[in-house]
């Protein structure tokens, strides 16, 4: 289903540009590796698996991206247990491989 005027005006800019930071900006979380080249914005995501708070958890690791100079050009991807491989950067690293 399509919906028109979802977002305010420059709402979806806003968005974009915040996604772009995660990838772009030294200090987003989907920095590196930088691969040049790569027009994506995304966000990553890490889901800890426990039965107890104060219990260390598995850790599946996510991140969503998309071209954004090539619309048709989106993935997610998860990757479980990545608390010993990098948390959601090394699903990052996948992606972008993806991308390239």
């Amino acid at each position: 289903i399509w919906h028109k005027n979802v977002l305010p005006t420059g709402g979806a800019e806003a968005i974009t540009k915040g996604l772009k930071g995660v990838v772009e900006d030294p200090r987003g979380s989907a920095y590196k590796p930088v691969v040049k080249g790569l027009t994506i914005a995304g966000k990553t995501g890490t889901a800890e698996l426990k039965t107890k708070k104060d219990e260390k958890g598995k850790e599946n690791g996510w991140f969503t991206a998309y071209d954004y100079k090539n619309k048709n050009l989106l993935i997610t991807m998860m990757v479980e247990d990545v608390s010993d491989r990098g948390g959601s950067s090394y699903v990052v690293n996948k992606v972008k491989k993806v991308f390239k």
